[in-house]
């Protein structure tokens, strides 16, 4: 929990770099909204809860409680993460034009009335053209001080999560070019089991096959949940929740998870080991991605 804290309040979620020239000037427009501005006193309350849901639900383990806190789709530590980058925001933009106006003043030898709207002094003469040059000058230099290690580092994972290749996350050229024979070899209502958080789950968007599981989480049946736990034993009752399910055939895309971390990976362990099932027979095979077929159990 006060690692994420640190992460929130040093704009580094999800163990990036630090923005830390953001992170000051978010620090100094909060200041400046208790002092001055204290109309905007709402958006500190917006950072506030976001910062709290990404601490919470970065903190705490799957479960009813973070599920009721931050639901479905904020379990999703990206999603509160870009809503971190999103309240702090307004704050550096505050900070940072304080500062400016800060400086401008000192050099253009005006002083603000405090009362007064607050805006760039532009006095002629000299100390007017300074103040402005070097204003310019320090919007420019704040371009690549704010943009360096942070913007490099989300550079880098973009570029690995999106590579296509035999170690990409959710779906290799293998496995792509399986969905092509599954189109091929199996008839168009065939039900088409396997772990979806190794892509089998596309099945239906490449295939337009029907997926037992056609995404990592759902609200599943006692028969579906049947399946994920013993699917490759063939037991009698694995058998009968086969074919009340209408389920046809299976894939085996290996264990190259989208998140290899995450426990609910291993909520599928039905699925592992189908070489091995005496229910099942291998009818393609496109380099590691294998397809079978349900041939060992009873027809009732």
């Amino acid at each position: 929990m006060l690692q994420a804290l640190v992460e929130a309040l040093t704009n580094a979620p999800l163990q990036r770099p630090s923005a830390v020239v953001i992170s000051v000037l978010m620090v100094v427009g909060i200041i400046v909204i208790f002092v001055r501005q204290r109309d905007l006193i709402w958006l500190v309350g917006s950072w506030l809860m976001a910062v709290m849901l990404f601490v919470f639900a970065t903190a705490v383990e799957y479960g009813p409680l973070r599920t009721a806190l931050v639901g479905a789709w904020y379990n999703n530590l990206p999603r509160l993460a870009a809503l971190l980058a999103i309240t702090a925001l307004p704050f550096a933009v505050l900070g940072a034009a304080w500062i400016l106006r800060l400086i401008g003043t000192a050099i253009s030898g005006q002083r603000n009335n405090a009362s007064q709207p607050t805006r760039m002094p532009l006095a002629h003469g000299t100390r007017g053209w300074t103040a402005i040059g070097v204003t310019v000058v320090l919007i420019f230099a704040l371009i690549p001080i704010t943009h360096g290690a942070p913007i490099a580092t989300v550079r880098g994972v973009i570029t690995t999560v999106y590579r296509f290749n035999a170690s990409s996350p959710l779906l290799s050229p293998d496995e792509r070019a399986m969905f092509d024979t599954v189109k091929k070899v199996t008839p168009r209502d065939a039900v088409v089991a396997g772990n979806p958080w190794n892509g089998s789950a596309l099945v239906y968007a490449y295939a337009n096959r029907r997926a037992l599981f056609p995404h990592i989480r759902g609200n599943w049946t006692s028969d579906q949940l049947a399946l994920a736990k013993g699917f490759a034993s063939g037991t009698p009752a694995v058998c009968a929740a086969i074919h009340r399910l209408g389920v046809t055939y299976a894939l085996d895309f290996g264990s190259n998870y989208l998140t290899p971390d995450n426990p609910r990976t291993k909520e599928y362990p039905g699925f592992g080991g189908l070489a091995k099932s005496r229910v099942l027979s291998l009818v393609a095979q496109d380099g590691t991605a294998k397809l079978y077929k349900v041939t060992g159990c009873p027809s009732t």
